[in-house]
């Protein structure tokens, strides 16, 4: 979650006067993306969700206060003034055409996409990579795996137990993963199932979740789904996801010959204190960072990522 219960000390200087300044930020905030929670809503007992659908209780007012002073400064930072957004229109308009990942937009892309913009910009950056697989496959491919899927052949009835399992340690805490009738566990279940059907040699494998999950907080499901071919096909090697994450652990070891390459301190600190790093990384390659970061800054990997 984006805010810490940790934070026990966090102080707010100048008393009454300055929590009066952030209430007219808040609201200023409010006016422009009614997502913001409410002064009230954080200080009462009510439960309050974020603009991407996650949910939060009034636990530790300090965190919280701590929570509303980060939104606000990422939603003033996030501003466009209008010759910057006059800019991203015509550059998405241009990468419709051809988004080649130059010098220039990779400087453009690491120096903050606008949120606006995120969901078409992973949509190209997506079927740049498998544009070939889906014309090959037809229009109509996806809904074909879905009518398939109210069938299940043997071999995949196999990954259909742990996907059930995994519905529901996805994003417990986000308002469209948070029950069993939630819209988002049934479009990531209708995923996970094709991509099984699209690729039973790969078939599920846990943090397959994760990225479907994240993704359909800004694609639909087919365009998630294409997501995920593209990252189990094009981004990542062969074998990565497959039952022996064989491309995976591959990626440990060379992760851990570059710690101790370019940070032998800290090499030689894990290896004294008999710590394997794989057991830390694994899940942060696997998942692409899922929960490892504050989920902007997680973001804003996504957005290099597919890019690069």
């Amino acid at each position: 979650p984006p805010f810490n219960d940790s934070i026990k000390q966090f102080t707010l200087f100048g008393g009454e006067k300055h929590k009066n300044r952030l209430k007219e930020y808040l609201e200023e905030c409010r006016r422009n993306d009614p997502s913001f929670p409410s002064w009230e809503s954080v200080t009462s007992n009510e439960c309050f969700v974020d603009k991407y659908g996650f949910r939060y209780n009034k636990s530790n007012e300090y965190a919280l206060i701590h929570y509303i002073c980060q939104q606000i400064s990422i939603f003033y930072k996030s501003q466009p003034k209008l010759k910057e957004a006059n800019l991203w229109e015509t550059r998405l308009r241009e990468w419709k055409k051809s988004l080649d990942p130059s010098s220039e937009v990779k400087s453009m892309i690491r120096s903050g996409i606008l949120p606006k913009y995120r969901s078409e910009f992973w949509k190209l950056c997506i079927y740049r990579q498998v544009g070939d697989i889906k014309k090959s496959k037809g229009p109509n491919y996806y809904q074909f795996l879905c009518n398939l899927s109210n069938d299940l052949p043997r071999d995949i009835i196999k990954f259909d137990h742990q996907i059930f399992l995994d519905l529901f340690r996805t994003l417990p805490n986000n308002v469209k993963f948070c029950s069993k009738y939630s819209q988002g566990i049934n479009q990531l279940q209708e995923v996970l199932r094709a991509f099984c059907l699209y690729n039973p040699n790969i078939g599920y494998c846990q943090g397959m979740n994760f990225i479907v999950g994240i993704a359909l907080l800004f694609l639909d499901p087919e365009d998630a789904f294409w997501c995920l071919v593209a990252i189990t096909e094009k981004f990542f090697l062969a074998h990565y996801f497959d039952c022996g994450l064989v491309g995976a652990q591959s990626d440990q070891h060379c992760l851990k010959q570059l710690i101790e390459l370019k940070l032998p301190d800290l090499h030689y600190h894990l290896k004294k204190l008999d710590i394997d790093i794989s057991t830390i990384t694994l899940n942060w390659f696997m998942a692409l960072f899922f929960d490892a970061l504050p989920f902007e800054t997680m973001l804003r990997i996504w957005d290099c990522f597919l890019l690069e």
